[in-house]
């Protein structure tokens, strides 16, 4: 609980965390320890925690005197001595090489006796039910006092008065939320097929429009496949022909002979057939190879060609957003899923949309408005924000000062009227009422 002359300490310094292993032993045996570098005497468990806690402390002279709860004058001397309970330890270190005579002892045992008094008296006083209480009134005695009885009992009346307006007075409620200014026309373009980017001729905030190329990927496994297959069929079509001209030009084959030939004549046929199906998709796949722009739009991924360029990238992987900015706009907010029974009930209080008031980051000064327009049905983990549900909420662009994807917007979904005292203070009413009432 304390070193001498330390206001704070680090409790999980290796010299505090020995001290402490070493009073617990010492107040666990119930006597004093003396330890002037012999420690040969002493317990096992004593010695082995002494010595760990002198070879980094230093210490040449060690004394840890356990404090006892001092004993009620009316108890006997079998009581005393039977209910008397440790409550601390007084520790006496010397990092010179001293005399322990009988007076520094007598002077350390007037210390101890002292210093378990004290600590009793604190422990004792601390304990007393509602102290914090007990001193606010210890201190507002002068109400009562001296004529002040009438301004005492104004103030009560004032009190009381301001705990019925809190309970009574209504006042808009209201539920923070942290979102993003987004268009609502925006298309995120995946890769949808592996390969390194061998060229991004777009930058950031460059307006597209469909149909443009975004982005150029090399697939080598992919080339390869092509070619391997081109090569079979293309062999493949040869075989067709030198049997063709067979069964034309020959006409001394005996009919068993026409028979065979006709049956690989089938299957060489087949095999082409296959061949061509196959490498029809591969040209399907290699045409995805080539990334293009599905609407007019800007690009609004930062540095997209730096963080692209000459990087492999598997399929499915988002490569770069394009947003229409001369649509519309909205928010999207994260609002934490505790707060959600609110939301929920007041649109379903209302009949038409809930009201939204909304600041932008980079205009602090200027209040906004929106409505909500959907609420997510599910609740997912997003970063830093914990547990959150989507909601978007139209606005209306031309009242905003500056239009940027992404910027971050601080917002007030308005969920009707409530007494104000709710209103301050529902927080801690719902967190008293699922970590405390509901375990009761």
């Amino acid at each position: 609980e304390a070193v001498s002359g330390l206001d704070s300490f680090d409790r999980r310094a290796e010299q505090i965390k020995g001290l402490g292993m070493l009073a617990t032993k010492v107040t666990a045996a119930g006597q004093p320890l003396w330890y002037t570098g012999n420690a040969t005497d002493l317990p096992p468990q004593i010695e082995r925690t002494l010595e760990r806690y002198v070879d980094q402390s230093h210490a040449k002279t060690l004394l840890v005197m356990p404090l006892q709860r001092p004993a009620d004058d009316a108890d006997s001397e079998a009581a005393r001595a039977e209910h008397r309970d440790t409550i601390g330890a007084l520790i006496v270190e010397q990092f010179q090489d001293r005399d322990t005579d009988a007076a520094f002892r007598q002077r350390v045992e007037i210390v101890a006796q002292h210093s378990a008094d004290a600590l009793s008296n604190a422990l004792e006083h601390n304990s007393l039910f509602l102290l914090p209480l007990w001193k606010t009134l210890g201190k507002s005695k002068w109400l009562v006092q001296a004529g002040m009885l009438d301004k005492t009992i104004a103030l009560a009346a004032l009190a009381v008065a301001l705990l019925v307006a809190v309970i009574v007075v209504p006042a808009n409620f209201e539920l923070a939320a942290n979102g993003t200014l987004r268009p609502q026309v925006r298309r995120e373009i995946f890769a949808g097929v592996d390969g390194v980017l061998e060229d991004v001729p777009v930058e950031h905030a460059q307006m597209v429009e469909p149909g443009q190329v975004l982005a150029r990927l090399r697939n080598t496994d992919l080339d390869v496949d092509i070619t391997s297959v081109v090569g079979k069929k293309t062999a493949t079509q040869q075989q067709i022909l030198s049997i063709k001209r067979a069964l034309l030009d020959n006409p001394r084959l005996t009919l068993d002979e026409q028979n065979r030939l006709a049956g690989e004549l089938a299957q060489l046929e087949e095999t082409a057939d296959s061949l061509q199906r196959q490498l029809d998709l591969y040209r399907e796949k290699e045409q995805q190879l080539v990334i293009t722009s599905p609407q007019h739009g800007q690009v609004v991924t930062w540095q997209v060609r730096d963080q692209l360029l000459h990087r492999p990238v598997q399929r499915g992987q988002l490569l770069m957003t394009v947003v229409d900015p001369s649509g519309k706009w909205e928010l999207e907010l994260l609002m934490p899923e505790r707060r959600m029974g609110h939301i929920t009930q007041a649109a379903r209080d209302r009949k038409d949309d809930l009201p939204v008031t909304f600041i932008l980051a980079t205009h602090p000064g200027q209040q906004f408005n929106g409505r909500v327009v959907q609420i997510d049905r599910s609740a997912d983990v997003r970063d830093d924000e914990g547990n959150t549900v989507l909601i978007r909420v139209a606005i209306d662009k031309s009242q905003l000062p500056d239009l940027r994807d992404g910027a971050v917007v601080t917002a007030r979904v308005h969920c009707g009227r409530r007494p104000i005292g709710y209103v301050w203070f529902h927080d801690v009413i719902e967190t008293v009422q699922a970590k405390i009432l509901f375990w009761l």
